[in-house]
C-alpha cells in the first residue's frame, strides 16, 4: 500500500509539472508573431530553457511508466483500467509537451536563420 501512495504522489507530481509546463510554453508562444531578432532569441532562450527541464524530467516519466507496467501485471482489471487512465493521461501531455518545445523552438531558429539571410 505504501508503495501505491508513492506511486499516486509521484504521478500528481508529474501531472503538476506538466500542466506548469504546458501553461509555460502557451505563454511562451501567445505573441507568436516575430517581430524582431531580440524577441525571437529570447523566445528561442525561453523554449531551450524548458527543453532543458522535459530532457531532465524523462527519466521521471519512463520510471513511471516501468513502475505502472510493473503494477499492472499484478493487479485487478478495475485497477487495471485506472491505472492505465493515469498513464494514458500522462503520456499524453508528455507528448504534446515534448511535441510543441520542438515546433517552438524550430519555428523560432528558422525565423533567425531567416533574417540572417536577409541581413
Amino acid at each position: 500500500m505504501d508503495s501505491l501512495k508513492v506511486f499516486n504522489k509521484e504521478l500528481d507530481s508529474l501531472e503538476d509539472w506538466l500542466d506548469r509546463s504546458a501553461a509555460r510554453l502557451r505563454e511562451i508562444s501567445e505573441d507568436s508573431i516575430i517581430k524582431d531578432v531580440e524577441t525571437t532569441e529570447f523566445k528561442l532562450h525561453q523554449v531551450r530553457e524548458l527543453t532543458e527541464e522535459i530532457n531532465k524530467t524523462k527519466p521521471r516519466i519512463e520510471i513511471l511508466q516501468t513502475t505502472t507496467n510493473t503494477m499492472l501485471e499484478n493487479s485487478e482489471p478495475n485497477f487495471s483500467s485506472i491505472l492505465n487512465g493515469k498513464l494514458e493521461n500522462i503520456s499524453c501531455k508528455w507528448s504534446l509537451l515534448v511535441d510543441g518545445a520542438k515546433t517552438l523552438g524550430d519555428k523560432y531558429e528558422s525565423a533567425l536563420k531567416k533574417n540572417d539571410e536577409v541581413s
